[in-house]
């Protein structure tokens, strides 16, 4: 890489860190408001709410396919581009768009959680522990200031469309940034071979493995559960 790449390259994963949590953690504050705007029944809203939770598991299985197919670099920019568009228009034309929209960036994030790691590993080697304890610190900071401050746009900028449009700001510009990396070499990435396939069939008998599963699944399921439903909880 040259050293434009990887100044842009950084800004870039800066942007990105911007938008791994906020597209999702704004649903919850304003889901009262787009509940009585948009007339939407029970099942409705408990399906909006949840549905990004679903993409995440299914998505970690889609990133490995992405990186063989396309390469890392490709497979990061079409998850980075597909967001961008989801954000910008799942507000604007009913719920079906925004329910389709909201499933879209929780796929694009959970692809992006999965190979997010991978290239810090693969790029930048020696600076890996310390870039990952920054972006995964800003995951839960950003998270935070989304769902607090989701409401207070809304009132000042007309709207709960409005609000949700705020992060199609950083998706762009991480694009931008991102984009010089797909006129490099794509980085080389270890393929598992036919003994790690075997190694990996052997995880799904290992108590461990499930145990850490159902730990893990409670602590999101804790951490979505909150984030969706206690700011309607508290408006009600």
């Amino acid at each position: 890489m040259t050293k434009k790449t990887v100044v842009f390259t950084l800004i870039a994963l800066f942007f990105i860190t911007l938008i791994l949590r906020p597209p999702i953690a704004q649903i919850g504050p304003l889901l009262h408001e787009i509940l009585s705007k948009l007339n939407l029944n029970p099942a409705e809203v408990g399906l909006l709410a949840s549905a990004p939770v679903f993409t995440f598991g299914a998505g970690a299985f889609l990133a490995p396919w992405l990186l063989r197919r396309y390469g890392l670099n490709h497979a990061i920019l079409f998850m980075l581009i597909l967001m961008f568009a989801a954000i910008a228009l799942r507000s604007w034309f009913g719920y079906p768009l925004l329910l389709t929209g909201t499933l879209a960036i929780g796929l694009a994030i959970a692809v992006t959680n999965v190979l997010l790691p991978t290239f810090l590993r693969v790029d930048f080697p020696k600076q890996t522990v310390l870039l990952t304890s920054a972006y995964t610190t800003m995951l839960a900071v950003t998270a935070s200031i989304a769902a607090a401050i989701s409401v207070p746009l809304s009132d000042q900028f007309g709207g709960w469309q409005f609000s949700l449009l705020v992060t199609a700001v950083p998706a762009l510009l991480a694009v931008l940034f991102w984009y010089p990396r797909i006129r490099e070499a794509e980085p080389h990435v270890p393929i598992p071979s036919h003994a790690a396939k075997a190694d990996t069939k052997a995880v799904y008998g290992s108590l461990i493995a499930w145990a850490s599963l159902g730990f893990f699944g409670i602590q999101s399921m804790n951490f979505y559960v909150m984030l969706s439903w206690l700011p309607t909880m508290l408006i009600s």
